[in-house]
């Protein structure tokens, strides 16, 4: 159970600076209206969704009028510190139990399912955001050259930025507290000639109305989900960056640069339902 004086005087800070100026959109800049309120503790469970209970601070949650993008402000002033203590702390792999690596076998296929003609074999990838790297070691097992980078844990590196021709992002921009910044840093990565981004993150549904935000699992701030993206928010990052966009999922993402999208969304289509089927 988290109990922190500084959290709760920061929750009060964020309700009167809410109270006096609506932030605009972090991904175009928009007017936004408020959303949500959803207590510090709710977490990504369909019931109960408050299983460590209340905590009695509210994290407010603002939607853009023109894009559609859900986000708060509440940990736009957080540090490394605040982030460890309050998120990424010892109890997280509990709020999150695949973060521990449960979840790198099946998003190593969908990798896979990715890379095609188009990738050479002197091709190097970086997994981004992930974790203790287990992900990328996977994908060397496969004989697939893959660097892993981390923010808040370990990062092992081969190449400069900007020369890796895939960059995956599983379960990681809904975290991003800064998603224009962020982008870039993914973008930066990138080789600016020809790169697959593979992003997973589950996209808002259209149907939810303000107040309702309660009602889907993946909004969740104690997990860290505090950036919720619409399809067109996520287009409106692609042509930011230079990219051309496809959904392949609700939940799978691709970012692309001089290569065929069409292709590598069929075959990860193609992964994702033997997935289901457990054929794979």
């Amino acid at each position: 159970m988290i109990q922190s004086n500084w959290l709760t005087e920061h929750a009060i800070a964020q309700t009167y600076a809410i109270k006096s100026n609506s932030p605009s959109c972090k991904v175009c800049r928009s007017k936004t209206r408020l959303f949500d309120i959803l207590d510090f503790g709710r977490q990504c469970s369909i019931s109960p969704i408050y299983p460590d209970g209340l905590l009695g601070i509210p994290v407010f949650y603002h939607q853009c009028e023109k894009c559609g993008f859900v986000f708060t402000t509440f940990f736009d002033s957080f540090e490394s510190q605040h982030w460890k203590e309050f998120i990424y702390n010892e109890d997280y792999a509990r709020i999150d139990p695949d973060y521990t690596g449960v979840r790198s076998s099946r998003n190593a296929r969908v990798v896979k399912a990715a890379i095609g003609s188009w990738w050479h074999r002197d091709s190097i990838g970086c997994d981004y955001g992930g974790g203790k790297g287990y992900l990328a070691e996977r994908l060397r097992k496969y004989s697939l050259k893959f660097d892993s980078v981390d923010p808040f844990d370990i990062s092992l590196t081969t190449v400069a930025p900007g020369d890796y021709s895939m960059v995956s992002a599983f379960e990681v921009i809904e975290h991003f507290s800064d998603p224009t910044a962020s982008f870039n840093q993914l973008n930066k990565l990138c080789n600016k000639e020809r790169c697959l981004l593979l992003i997973s993150t589950t996209l808002i549904d259209k149907k939810l109305a303000p107040g309702q935000l309660s009602s889907w699992w993946y909004a969740a701030p104690r997990n860290g989900h505090i950036s919720l993206y619409s399809k067109q928010s996520m287009e409106w990052l692609a042509q930011a960056n230079n990219f051309k966009y496809q959904q392949v999922t609700r939940g799978i993402h691709l970012f692309g640069r001089g290569i065929d999208l069409a292709p590598v969304a069929r075959s990860i289509l193609f992964t994702k339902v033997a997935q289901k089927l457990r054929l794979l």
